[in-house]
């Protein structure tokens, strides 16, 4: 999980988790930001555990290293 509480863009929070095609291959990523105005990055982390779920269901659509493709469930 990375989290960026305002260090790239002042006033913007953000998570973002993997896209994982492999034990140690990143094929993507997916994340959600926000203005801290709106939402703290305590509220944001309550997101994780359904970022974490969209991106296996996302793995599960990319070509993998051995060239089949998974169907998503």
């Amino acid at each position: 999980l990375g989290v960026n509480t305002g260090e790239y863009i002042p006033g913007v929070v953000a998570i973002a988790v993997p896209v994982m095609l492999g034990p140690k291959k990143v094929g993507a990523a997916v994340a959600i930001q926000v203005s801290d105005d709106r939402m703290g990055i305590d509220d944001l982390m309550r997101w994780a555990p359904e970022l974490r779920a969209v991106a296996e269901r996302l793995a599960q659509t990319f070509d993998v290293p051995d060239g089949r493709v998974h169907s998503p469930s």
